[in-house]
């Protein structure tokens, strides 16, 4: 009942809907991933309170086709999934006290002090923008979708 986030994994459709179904009765709140063995399975799950349904064949024949279409690009996500290379990507908030609040990206100086590239913005008002320009401007609320080294991603933190 104060779990934050549940992940129902059960080869069961019946099963990942009753999971959810009941997480969702003991807690409102709760992020709820559900996986589908199907696509026509996404409907009741969303419907039994799931907020996000994933479909592990359908990802893993993606990535199969991905390493045939862009075998380096496909390679180097895996080394860097596996820990391979010291790079990670993170989802930053903005907080209203931010050195951040109200500067672009060019005057934020998160390139060159944090090495940290921002791949995107999720606006507070749920906005996405992606491959924003130097002059896009950071808000109070905010989510800076972010790429770089642990070490420096986590210093980034205690200025956010």
């Amino acid at each position: 009942m104060n779990a934050k986030s549940l992940i129902s994994a059960l080869t069961s459709e019946a099963a990942n809907v009753y999971v959810t179904l009941t997480a969702r009765q003991l807690n409102p709140d709760i992020n709820i991933v559900a996986r589908a063995g199907d696509r026509s399975h996404i409907s009741r799950l969303e419907l039994a309170g799931a907020d996000r349904v994933v479909l592990p064949h359908f990802i893993g024949g993606i990535r199969m086709a991905q390493s045939v279409l862009r075998p380096t690009v496909t390679n180097f996500v895996e080394i860097a999934v596996r820990g391979g290379l010291d790079l990670q990507m993170e989802e930053l908030e903005v907080s209203p006290t931010s050195v951040l609040v109200d500067k672009d990206l060019m005057n934020s100086d998160i390139r060159p002090k944090y090495n940290l590239i921002v791949i995107g913005i999720k606006k507070a008002d749920g906005e996405m923008v992606f491959n924003p320009g130097p002059k896009e401007v950071i808000h109070s609320g905010d989510t800076l979708l972010a790429v770089g080294k642990k070490t420096d991603l986590n210093a980034i933190k205690e200025i956010l």
